[in-house]
């Protein structure tokens, strides 16, 4: 497999670094390096830097890191999709940076990640932005991680939230908000959100 790597044909190409990284071939790591080091394209660094990670190079998370700071890339959105699968709760705060971005996709991407991360503050951060926001597919990012990541931890307020939600004039909004309404137990004192 590492001899074949640098060969010319596209579709092999992909064949054999779906195999090198599925079976963890760590020798590989500095031919992805030197690919890296000479990639122009930031969707062509994003997809090595995402090998590196299979392979579990350290170096890429300084790497993701650079990039989300730097104004020149413009991919920021995908690189917080990255970082999220570092699994890394120190990339926390580079990516708390990013969540008034005045790119609402970026924004919502990094609410999504910090719930995926753990972060206590996901939820709210991501219910603020279903509330604020106009544009329907950012508010669809904000709902479906909160249904995805449901871990049954909504505070009261962020449970009338959804509640309301449920009554919401986008019908996707409306159904997503239901799903996670459905998975809550009635609790002695709170009235099931579902029978409002």
């Amino acid at each position: 497999l590492l001899r074949n790597l640098p060969v010319t044909n596209a579709y092999s190409h992909t064949l054999i670094v779906r195999e090198m990284l599925h079976a963890g071939i760590k020798e590989a790591i500095p031919y992805f390096q030197q690919e890296l080091s000479r990639a122009t394209n930031e969707t062509v660094k994003l997809d090595l830097a995402a090998s590196l990670r299979c392979l579990g190079d350290p170096s890429v998370k300084t790497m993701l890191l650079s990039w989300l700071a730097d104004d020149s890339f413009k991919h920021k959105v995908q690189i917080v999709e990255e970082m999220v699968r570092l699994n890394d709760a120190s990339v926390v705060p580079a990516i708390r940076n990013c969540v008034d971005a005045e790119d609402d996709l970026l924004a919502v991407e990094a609410r999504s990640a910090l719930l995926r991360l753990g972060d206590p503050d996901g939820k709210r951060l991501l219910l603020d932005m279903i509330q604020r926001s106009t544009n329907p597919i950012v508010r669809y990012n904000a709902i479906h991680p909160l249904n995805w990541n449901y871990s049954g931890d909504f505070t009261d307020k962020e449970k009338e939230t959804i509640a309301d939600l449920v009554h919401d004039k986008d019908p996707t909004i409306s159904r997503v908000a239901g799903f996670i309404v459905k998975k809550w137990k009635p609790t002695s004192g709170t009235p099931s959100a579902a029978t409002q």
